[in-house]
């Protein structure tokens, strides 16, 4: 079986009023011949019936539907449903789903293709269907209804994403999940709906201890815990901290997932815990599929156990935890394995085989992971409860019997008392006597084995359980590179100013308001940072006008266990997390500052934002720091569009006005409602290593009429490099890397009389009377191009008739392999960022 997790892994790399629903889990080893664990749903109205593998890594769902190709036999049949409804591109789910494809008509239906397992991929359409879990209903339900499959990974009838993301059960489910759940798992023994998955915060464990849920912003679906050490025994394993930190730039830490099976070390940690091992444990060793440390069970009858340290508790692995007993003699293997060298990853997985027989409760709305050792029900034990439920009510008929009947009721033969019981014990078809059952509460979300007897699928060939586990093991390659390789409509539109009237800087400035009253504040505009921030009262080195929070009624602080602060670049948070979220951020250069995370009501126009995330500055260094803060407008999880959700649904434009516009005569549009609707647009990138900018493929460049020969290396897009393109607000003019600004004035000079000038940043200058007509620029993007007036193209200075061509090369002391579009360029053009859709629209309109 652990053979099996090799696809996994790779797939993972590549990638209201309270209540709590109960459903049972089993393992999948018993169903699917894979180390999953399945639950029991019903999908639409009537319910259709669905065994679904559980994934605490994965955000969507999907199923098989009817009419697909290369699907198992057992499918959703969409038609069979008076609740069933597509999801077309124009809704936001569709930008969530990874994968989507959409044209530029967006009325047609939401489809997205996915890879799973290494080996496998499926094509869908995102729809939406009343889920069924339990005794619960969760309408309007929305999963990837799959219409075709490649490979063998898939798991035959759909898949449940319990991650983090916007479109996980937990996202979907709102207040009634509250952002909480857990799962106790059974072992890959259990034949039986012996495990548990609880929704909601009603009925978890309250004494439970917990470790703080780490959020990794390159991969927001994964469930991070700090993991400080492993022990062997009673001896701490000496591991360098720097394999075990939490780093998201370099993609380290350490991950609870469900769909692993062994749980995984980086070789460094690995070798440590296995050199302290052997100094323990009597050889000699072998190896025996992904387990490298086997090991004679005569010659160590109570080998050590392992445990593991995170912060706030320690996780002491029992035998069945920590060993596997193998088929061959007296084998037996440590129950861990390395990352395999073959993968690119720099994380640690605590896997399902580990968490086996924990409740591992998932409390994400208060950014916390908890852990206590619980048993699922063993067949013993089933059969207790249902032999009492069976003589409960001859119990009760006995007692009620007069005395008279009850001493003749003694002479009864007690073998013939023993033989009714068990006859009625095997005869009997109550549910409370089937361990595939409902509980009688029916409130019971149950997690079961895929290879266990209650599964619907097919059961493999008899083999041994740790043949099964090695199996299953080998297939965490492909799980373990996925994971290592893993982001009501209105419009609101606020005028903006040039900063050079306003703040005497080369950035744009829109008026808005904060707190209760609203207090006004000029905020400079920046599409490439995400998190906002305003000088507060009492801050040092501050501007006299400042925000004042002892003057709003709505204002809050934000302290260090909430998600919001882990998503702060250069956050500041003490071991305890009780703490205010503070942070310090260079800006400009020469300036930095330090600031609390605080939430207030930002008002736009007619727009409100409330409990809006900002910065508020206590102290600053430096002269570069805008005097009255910044709005951002970036990509990331803080930013202005993130933090406004559905009101604008990741849409908004802007008009930059003219340096020389003394007045308010720019725009900023958030929403969809009242963008241009025949602009041409030009695909938006993402750089996972810089998730804020927006990048676009910039494929050439023209002078006049001539197309500039440019090496395609220094103009592609990246991300392993750092190279593309970027369309930013906070630059002012244009700068391209050295290679190709060389090219384009290599042309220019062909077509323009010399001689030529430098004036500050412009190298290439020229007399205007001997060129009154001098070649516009035209950039060329994938799907439009942009042909700069002359205004954008050329800057007239004071010195006589004297012009320079605006764009300038990337400074040479500067380590960017970038292009930037800067503000300059862009003024006096509607520039449309539909980041739902992935792309940025470009049309000419005079705001000045």
């Amino acid at each position: 079986m652990a053979s099996k997790d090799s696809a996994r892994v790779n797939y993972l790399s590549s990638l209201v009023a309270q209540k709590t629903t109960q459903v049972p889990v089993a393992s999948g080893q018993q169903v699917l011949s894979i180390g999953n664990y399945l639950v029991k749903v019903k999908l639409g109205t009537p319910g259709q019936t669905m065994f679904m593998v559980l994934d605490t890594s994965n955000d969507v769902a999907w199923v098989p539907c009817s009419g697909c190709t290369g699907c198992s036999a057992t499918t959703f049949s969409p038609n069979a449903s008076s609740s069933y409804g597509s999801l077309d591109c124009s809704l936001p789910q569709c930008t969530q789903v990874r994968g989507r494809s959409c044209p530029a008509r967006k009325a047609v239906a939401c489809s997205f293709n996915q890879s799973y397992g290494g080996d496998s991929s499926f094509s869908a359409n995102l729809v939406q269907d009343s889920l069924t879990l339990a005794n619960v209903v969760v309408p309007k339900f929305a999963f990837g209804c799959i219409n075709a499959i490649s490979g063998n990974s898939v798991p035959p009838q759909g898949l449940l994403g319990l991650g983090r993301g916007p479109m996980s059960l937990l996202s979907q489910t709102g207040a009634l999940s509250s952002g909480v759940f857990s799962y106790c798992l059974p072992s890959f023994k259990s034949y039986y709906f012996s495990g548990s998955l609880k929704l909601g915060p009603v009925g978890q464990p309250k004494n439970i201890k917990t470790t703080p849920l780490l959020k990794n912003p390159y991969r927001p679906s994964l469930y991070y815990v700090n993991l400080t050490g492993v022990s062997v025994g009673r001896v701490r394993v000496p591991i360098a901290p720097v394999y075990l930190e939490f780093n998201p730039d370099r993609g380290s830490g350490t991950i609870i997932d469900s769909g692993t099976v062994v749980t995984r070390f980086v070789e460094p940690v690995y070798e440590a815990i296995q050199n302290e091992f052997v100094k323990q444990v009597k050889g000699p060793f072998a190896t025996i599929g992904v387990f490298e440390t086997c090991f004679d069970a005569l010659a160590n009858a109570e080998p050590p156990l392992i445990t593991l340290h995170f912060q706030g508790l320690s996780m002491k692995l029992p035998m069945e935890n920590s060993y596997l007993h193998t088929s061959a003699g007296s084998l037996a293997c440590l129950a861990l394995a390395p990352v395999p060298t073959n993968v690119n990853a720099a994380m640690n997985i605590i896997a399902n085989l580990q968490q086996q027989n924990h409740r591992i409760l998932f409390d994400v709305a208060n950014s916390r992971l908890g852990i206590a050792r619980e048993a699922s029900v063993s067949f013993a034990v089933w059969l207790r409860r249902s032999f009492i439920k069976l003589l409960t009510p001859f119990v009760s008929f006995y007692i009620s019997l007069p005395f008279n009947s009850k001493l003749k009721s003694c002479t009864m033969s007690m073998d013939f008392t023993a033989a009714l019981l068990f006859f009625a014990l095997l005869i009997s078809s109550s549910k409370a006597l089937y361990p595939c059952g409902c509980r009688p509460d029916n409130s019971d979300l149950s997690v079961i084995q895929i290879y266990g007897k209650c599964s619907p699928f097919n059961l493999p060939k008899p083999e041994s359980r740790v043949n099964k586990i090695i199996n299953m093991a080998s297939k965490d390659l492909a799980r373990v590179n996925y994971l290592s390789n893993l982001v009501a409509q209105k419009t609101t539109q606020v005028p903006i100013a040039s900063g050079q009237q306003v703040l005497s800087v080369g950035n744009y400035v829109v008026k808005v308001k904060l707190g209760t009253p609203g207090q006004t504040m000029f905020m400079v505009l920046d599409t490439s940072n995400d998190v906002a921030w305003v000088p507060c009262s009492g801050c040092t080195g501050c501007s006299d006008t400042t925000f004042s929070p002892d003057a709003s009624s709505s204002y809050g602080s934000l302290d260090c266990s909430l998600p919001q602060c882990t998503q702060v670049r250069g956050h500041s948070c003490p071991a305890s997390g009780a703490a205010a979220c503070s942070f310090n951020q260079s800006y400009g250069g020469d300036s930095s500052f330090s600031a609390n995370l605080v939430q207030d009501s930002l008002t736009l126009a007619n727009g409100v934002i409330p409990k809006f995330a900002f910065g508020c500055i206590n102290t600053i260094s430096g002269k570069s720091v805008p005097p009255q803060g910044l709005l951002g407008l970036g990509r990331g999880p803080m930013s202005l569009l993130s933090q406004s959700g559905t009101l604008y649904s990741g849409v908004f434009s802007y008009c930059l006005p003219s340096f020389k516009s003394y007045y308010f005569s720019g725009s900023l549009k958030l929403g969809p409602v009242g963008q241009p609707k025949n602009i041409k647009t030009t695909p938006l990138l993402k750089n996972p290593y810089r998730p804020s900018l927006y990048y676009v493929n910039l494929t050439g460049v023209s002078v006049g009429r001539v197309r500039v020969p440019i090496a395609p290396v220094y103009l592609e897009f990246n991300p392993d490099r750092g190279s593309g393109t970027i369309i930013d607000s906070g630059t002012v003019v244009t700068r391209f890397v050295e290679p190709v600004y060389e090219a384009i004035q290599n042309e220019f000079v062909k077509q323009v009389k010399g001689p030529f000038a430098t004036i500050g940043v412009f190298e290439t200058c020229f007399d205007t009377l001997s060129n009154a007509e001098p070649p516009l620029i035209t950039l060329h993007f994938e799907g439009l191009s942009m042909k700069l007036p002359m205004e954008n193209s050329y800057l007239h200075t004071s010195a006589g008739s004297l012009a320079c061509l605006a764009l300038a090369p990337v400074p040479t002391n500067v380590n960017a392999a970038m292009n930037i579009i800067a503000n300059l360029q862009q003024q006096n053009h509607r520039i449309l960022f539909d980041v739902a859709n992935s792309r940025l629209g470009i049309a000419r309109e005079a705001c000045n």
